[in-house]
């Protein structure tokens, strides 16, 4: 992946991320190869008023017809 994006960035692409996996994780291995954190988009969840993540999804949901819309 990582000599994918090197390329891809060479030929002057904007580099995103879209993933099934939970945004924050994801978030920190891309920005290991170069990919900022809000070029990655993911599962979402939502946060109460502690900071705490709570259950179910923001949508959409970045799986099957979810990518697409993200």
């Amino acid at each position: 992946m990582e000599e994918l994006v090197r390329a891809l960035y060479a030929k002057g692409f904007e580099v995103w991320v879209v993933t099934a996996s939970p945004e924050v994780v994801v978030q920190v291995p891309a920005l290991r190869l170069g990919i900022p954190p809000d070029r990655v988009v993911g599962m979402r969840l939502g946060v109460d008023a502690s900071g705490r993540f709570v259950p179910g999804v923001i949508e959409p949901g970045t799986y099957r017809m979810g990518k697409v819309e993200a």
